[in-house]
């Protein structure tokens, strides 16, 4: 990967995992049931929407902003060790629980881009929704993406939407590894049956939405990189599974943008 001032470039490359599982619906799983993803070329620049940012949180977002920016300027001193590791799937499938379990193995900082959108904006994201409506909330999904959250050294558990938006996925791919977790439609509705803070199952049938929406984001999810497993399995040994496919794919991240592994 070569990393100028105006922007971060991915080169292509197949991200493939380990593990112990049978795959899951919809995905054709390798004998360690991971399936594999291809990333693509990327040239994504450092500006990007900062719509909403402001207020209380004005402090807080350009302490942010700065650390993102410093994403080119600190890419030729990056090792492996450093690189961030963004965690993307459907709601329900552990993001948020498996994000805060790999921060303190890895020694990292974890961000949830939800909680944080909320704590910068002083609502709740079915608040948002309700109040500024879905396009405004993937708004702030971006700009945190672009210059919300520390560019090193991070997990990043991202809302289930995030990357299904245009672009997102090459934007993650250019900071860092991303990994999929999946689970069967069926863990999805009992994790989530037990929640009330997702404004998109506010509907009649939630199930009926869940498999919808599970339908058309699958696509999405499978170029996104190693797919992960996450039906019943204990927390160690998913925790386990993708440390050590950030291991392997960050050597391949850090090498690509010349820095030492």
């Amino acid at each position: 990967m070569r990393v100028g001032r105006g922007g971060v470039f991915a080169v292509a490359g197949d991200a493939r995992g380990v593990g112990g599982v049978k795959g899951g619906e919809g995905f054709r799983a390798d004998a360690g049931g991971v399936v594999a993803g291809k990333r693509q070329v990327v040239s994504v620049g450092h500006g990007g929407e900062r719509r909403g940012w402001g207020g209380a949180g004005r402090q807080h977002f350009r302490r942010w902003q700065r650390a993102g920016r410093a994403l080119a300027s600190r890419a030729d001193a990056m090792k492996a060790d450093d690189v961030n590791l963004y965690l993307v799937g459907f709601m329900g499938t552990g993001k948020s629980t498996v994000g805060r379990a790999l921060a303190q193995r890895l020694s990292f900082a974890c961000v949830d881009s939800d909680h944080e959108i909320e704590r910068i904006h002083g609502k709740t994201i079915p608040a948002i929704f309700a109040e500024h409506g879905e396009a405004a909330f993937r708004g702030m999904e971006r700009a945190f993406i672009e210059d919300g959250h520390p560019a090193t050294r991070t997990v990043v558990a991202c809302g289930g939407g995030l990357v299904v938006q245009p672009g997102m996925l090459v934007r993650l791919q250019a900071r860092g590894v991303v990994v999929c977790l999946h689970a069967s439609v069926e863990t999805i509705l009992a994790r989530t049956s037990r929640q009330n803070n997702r404004p998109l199952l506010n509907v009649e049938d939630p199930e009926a939405r869940i498999r919808k929406l599970f339908t058309e984001r699958d696509p999405i999810y499978r170029s996104a990189g190693s797919v992960i497993l996450t039906d019943g399995r204990p927390m160690n040994d998913i925790i386990a599974h993708v440390v050590r496919t950030w291991r392997r794919e960050s050597v391949e991240f850090a090498r690509a943008a010349g820095a030492t592994p």
